[in-house]
């Protein structure tokens, strides 16, 4: 075959590739409005969830959520009904109390309550009261515990406070109250 004829050939054949290639490359659909798509039959969705490779899950509508975590021992000397805790909430932050927990000693006889106060936009809010209930009773002592799930919130730079109560005030009592919350920023 002559040298000529090889690129003939060739020429042709480089022609065909380009041609070809140019009918596989997307052209841009000329600006249409924009259009309601219908979708009937509702499909449904299903994730591969393995324990060894677990997907990835959030609430879109709640932005990151940061830890928060402040415990408590009061004490309750003799001649006191009650005692208080507090720590105020960072600014630019909103408190949201997840789970507070609470435990008690007082001498036999007597009772506790334990409560939380806080501030919701600019109004100190009413006393939450945690559900206790007395355990037993270690001779001249009795104890109490206490743990809620709850959502009570408090607003940036306020004052949250937790309060251990008895109904006596005759000999020495003491308290431990741990709050478990997260802050959530505020614009």
């Amino acid at each position: 075959m002559s040298t000529s004829k090889r690129i003939v050939i060739a020429t042709c054949l480089m022609l065909a590739s380009v041609l070809l290639a140019d009918s596989f490359t997307s052209h841009a659909a000329p600006d249409k409005p924009a259009q309601d798509v219908n979708v009937v039959n509702s499909p449904s969705v299903q994730i591969n969830n393995q324990r060894t490779n677990p997907a990835w899950v959030r609430d879109a509508a709640e932005p990151v959520l940061q830890a928060y975590q402040e415990g408590f021992e009061l004490q309750l000397p003799d001649g006191t009904q009650g005692e208080n805790g507090g720590f105020n909430v960072p600014a630019g932050k909103r408190l949201v109390i997840d789970y507070v927990s609470a435990s008690g000693f007082a001498p036999a006889g007597q009772h506790m309550i334990f409560s939380v106060f806080t501030n919701v936009n600019s109004v100190l809010a009413k006393k939450h009261f945690i559900a206790a209930s007395q355990q037993s009773e270690f001779g001249a002592s009795a104890m109490f515990t206490a743990s809620q799930e709850t959502r009570i919130y408090a607003d940036p730079g306020t004052l949250v406070m937790v309060r251990a109560e008895r109904d006596g005030a005759t000999g020495a009592a003491r308290a431990f109250i741990t709050v478990s919350a997260h802050l959530v920023d505020l614009p």
